[in-house]
């Protein structure tokens, strides 16, 4: 399909299996779409997970969670794993485990000449770094991709969803920056707020975690500002098999445009920080904008900055705004919503952005994308598409 478009003077977009929230994935002239392409080949002797480009991460976490390994792939159950991977990879096991793209150990792309080759440490290396941060459709079409897989302790599976006055809603949102990164690496909690009515919020805390019930009441009940008891009935446990197809059932659906930027934070944003987040938030229309808050740190850090293309390894914890816009949505309301928070949010953050999330209103997106490692993405993409077959707004050529 490569050679084809290329003989043809026609541009394509490649679609891996899920989806996409600037539409990277679509293009007028052709899709070579990878959906097809959704094999999974477990090999437990070797401990490695052999997976197509077209496979989404919901299905292999459920087929891994039965032979009771996982790798540390996101949380949306429809996301594909070649573009994930290919952008870094985070989800509730990245503390713990690092980066999907850290466990990733080759993969097989087809390259700006149509020529399949295999790509790892010791094949085409600049290429495989390049692999783990570049994001998705600038090097080559991947196939398939071999990780490691990791064995998986017991679990609990953590869900609260609980309306709050704004007073308890500062104190989670503060006590979450604070605690999330002093939790065991086995703990991954993320926690999302939207605004309820004009004096209240809607605060879902969800994640995984190691510990004890017991212990885990305890931090939940921390951070909640609430009793012991309430908590329990939020923790949940059982085989990892079952857990995962409570956190990833099969049958979930995604629709609609997704308005959202994202941003990388260090550090706790402080009590000032929380009130103006807040404060921002109470003044959207109720339901519309949703904060979800990621931890980040443990494992990821402990990768240098310039072993992958992925850059942002001091994070602490990102904080995406979305709007999904609705038919009978107010466009230009939501987009000016959705704008108001990124002027709270971005002063305050690192001014880095982690790739998966892109966002076509960004200025100087190379740098916040991939820092530092920025001029030697370049120079691999000049040498592995020197005529920019591989394109789209966000490429790396037009960075």
């Amino acid at each position: 399909m490569v050679r084809w478009a290329r003989e043809r003077n026609l541009g394509f977009a490649i679609r891996s299996g899920g989806h996409c929230f600037t539409g990277f994935s679509q293009h007028a002239d052709l899709v070579i779409d990878l959906r097809e392409l959704n094999m999974i080949r477990f090999e437990p002797d070797a401990g490695t997970v052999t997976i197509g480009a077209g496979a989404l991460l919901g299905t292999v976490a459920r087929y891994l969670a039965e032979h009771g390994v996982s790798v540390p792939g996101g949380i949306c159950a429809t996301v594909g794993m070649a573009g994930q991977t290919l952008g870094g990879g985070i989800g509730y096991f990245s503390r713990q485990g690092g980066l999907l793209a850290d466990q990733l150990l080759s993969l097989r792309m087809v390259t700006a000449a149509g020529d399949l080759i295999d790509v790892s440490e010791s094949r085409h290396p600049d290429l495989f770094w390049a692999c783990r941060g570049a994001g998705n459709g600038n090097l080559g079409i991947v196939t398939d991709l071999r990780f490691r897989v990791a064995s998986m302790p017991p679990m609990s599976l953590v869900r609260v969803v609980e309306p709050v006055e704004a007073v308890r809603a500062a104190e989670i949102l503060y006590l979450w920056q604070h605690r999330c990164q002093l939790w065991p690496r086995h703990t991954v909690l993320h926690l999302r707020i939207s605004k309820r009515t004009d004096t209240t919020f809607l605060i879902i805390l969800e994640g995984l975690s190691g510990w004890p019930t017991g212990d885990l009441a305890e931090e939940l009940s921390l951070v909640l500002r609430t009793t012991r008891e309430r908590v329990l009935n939020d923790i949940h446990s059982g085989s990892f098999a079952k857990l995962t197809q409570r956190m990833m059932p099969s049958d979930v659906q995604i629709g609609g445009i997704l308005l959202s930027h994202s941003h990388l934070f260090e550090e706790p944003v402080g009590e000032r920080g929380t009130l103006d987040i807040l404060s921002m938030l109470i003044g959207q229309p109720a339901g519309r904008v949703h904060l979800n808050i990621e931890p980040m740190g443990g494992a990821i850090a402990d990768v240098a900055p310039d072993a992958t293309a992925f850059p942002h390894r001091a994070t602490s914890f990102s904080i995406q705004s979305q709007a999904f816009l609705r038919d009978d949505d107010d466009r230009d309301a939501l987009i000016r919503s959705n704008e108001a928070m990124r002027q709270v949010l971005e002063p305050l953050a690192t001014g880095g952005v982690y790739v998966n999330y892109p966002d076509l209103t960004l200025t100087g997106w190379g740098q916040k994308y991939w820092g530092e490692n920025l001029p030697r993405l370049k120079a691999i993409k000049a040498s592995y598409d020197p005529d920019t077959v591989f394109d789209h707004a966000q490429s790396i050529a037009r960075a």
